[in-house]
């Protein structure tokens, strides 16, 4: 990816993209904030993390989530990402162009 690429990661709310976004607080993501997210998280029991986040019985994919979201985003040079949640993943999204005028992007 360019380094200016901003990428859209989309998804159901049990999703690698919405369980990130979760954690860092903000459907906006760049390693520095999946970082933090994971730095959160390690050491903690899925109770505790039930009880600071809704993370909709995924507590014990966390971790596995937010370092597999960061190797990604590292090995591609991606910056950031933005979480658009769907119903599902379908391809559907991809061919919206409603989605994707710049009112609808998500961080514009």
């Amino acid at each position: 990816a360019l380094p200016s690429a901003k990428l859209v990661g989309f998804g159901e709310r049990t999703c690698i993209f919405a369980v990130a976004a979760q954690l860092c607080g903000s459907s906006e993501m760049d390693d520095t904030a999946i970082s933090a997210a994971l730095a959160q998280c390690v050491g903690v029991t899925d109770d505790e993390l039930r009880a600071r986040w809704v993370l909709h019985d995924e507590e014990d994919m966390a971790v596995p989530k937010l370092m597999l979201l960061r190797t990604v985003l590292r090995i591609i040079g991606a910056r950031r990402l933005s979480f658009l949640q769907t119903m599902g993943t379908c391809e559907g999204v991809l061919l919206c162009e409603e989605l994707w005028t710049s009112a609808m992007r998500p961080g514009s």
